[in-house]
């Protein structure tokens, strides 16, 4: 892409042409010609063979901004081969760059091409492991009708997955309505989905949940069940206080709950390794990390203590009015919710300091009783 800095009359021009043709048989650009005026520049585009059907356009814009201006439209002269333009208002002493075009966008893709602009990405999304459809001759727009096609497609993709060993643990169903219309519905599970009446009661219980259930216009012709993750099952023998058993009910259990509220809404916390309280754990989904948080160590507490940390943290810190008998000494009453408390008896301080690794570690540090009131 030649770029020909040329100077007329104290404004700088940086021709860059580009030509990207509509037509089926496009004709080759033979030459661009500039010829500056004052405050202008003339624009003469030649190409071989016939104009017919073509329809040139000429932008501009000022050098390192990204908004394109129109120029006057170009004049076919088809005795010459030629389409004529002139680019007028041009600011002095700015550096311009001129596209010539027969078409659109072949611009911005050559920029992107050569690292000058920045373009959107759109990766392919990869295809799942299994997929199985139901296509219908005529829509179907009942309840009964999508139920029992969803019960039948699962025990397809059940039988597909379990020839190699496989379960699901996140499932896809698209209803494809006859208007072109694509409703989809994802369901997740803890562990790997290997019967059909499991797929059936997750869907049930995610339909059930919705605020707009399924509108099926004029009818859904076509029905898609796909595993979007699989992995290989591991058979797991159960021992004789039927431990595993017990844990497989609590995963079924998470998954009906997660499908109807959502995974974000059931927890389990694991521990972390910081003294400040409401870092001490982190929530994490339930159905993702049941067994991280099975097998987790908590700090051992002593049947006979109070706990060292509070059971329950408020989101937004409430403050409390407190009188102590001796400067940073232990709190002797304190007034909360407009509440008065007499304390009756006080273990510490705690003294915990901010952790100065993190940005926002420039906090006070804090002193931490435990006490209890009169009440």
């Amino acid at each position: 892409m030649p770029k020909l800095p040329l100077r007329a009359f104290a404004f700088c021009l940086v021709p860059v042409f580009a030509v990207a043709l509509a037509a089926t048989e496009p004709p080759a650009l033979r030459s661009l010609e500039l010829v500056p005026t004052f405050e202008s520049i003339g624009v003469y585009l030649t190409v071989d063979g016939s104009l017919d059907g073509l329809v040139a356009e000429i932008s501009f814009r000022a050098a390192g901004t990204g908004t394109w201006r129109p120029a006057l439209a170009p004049v076919a002269c088809p005795a010459e081969h030629q389409f004529r333009g002139s680019v007028l208002l041009l600011d002095a002493d700015t550096r311009y760059e001129i596209t010539a075009r027969f078409g659109a966008a072949f611009t911005a893709r050559l920029a992107q091409a050569l690292g000058e602009d920045d373009g959107p990405i759109s990766p392919r999304k990869p295809l799942p492991d299994y997929i199985v459809e139901k296509r219908f001759a005529e829509p179907v727009a009942t309840d009964t009708v999508i139920a029992a096609t969803l019960s039948k497609l699962a025990q397809m993709l059940v039988d597909a997955m379990a020839r190699e060993g496989k379960g699901a643990r996140q499932l896809t169903a698209c209803f494809f309505r006859t208007d072109g219309v694509v409703r989809g519905i994802v369901v997740e599970s803890g562990q790997a989905i290997t019967r059909p009446e499991v797929i059936d009661r997750l869907f049930r219980e995610r339909l059930e949940a919705l605020n707009d259930p399924l509108d099926p216009g004029f009818g859904f012709d076509l029905i898609r069940l796909a595993a979007s993750r699989t992995e290989i099952v591991v058979q797991q023998q159960h021992d004789l206080d039927a431990h595993v058993h017990d844990n497989d009910e609590l995963a079924a259990l998470i998954d009906r709950i997660s499908a109807r509220i959502g995974s974000h809404r059931v927890v389990v916390h694991l521990p972390q390794d910081s003294h400040i309280p409401e870092r001490a754990e982190l929530p994490v989904p339930a159905q993702h990390n049941l067994a991280a948080a099975s097998d987790v160590a908590w700090p051992p507490r002593s049947d006979a203590e109070p706990p060292l940390r509070p059971l329950r943290l408020f989101e937004r810190p409430e403050a409390i009015q407190v009188i102590a008998e001796v400067p940073d000494g232990p709190p002797a009453r304190f007034v909360w919710r407009r509440a008065s408390h007499a304390v009756v008896r006080a273990e510490g301080p705690e003294r915990i300091a901010m952790e100065w690794w993190r940005a926002d570690g420039k906090g006070l540090t804090r002193d931490y009783f435990r006490v209890e009131d009169a009440a």
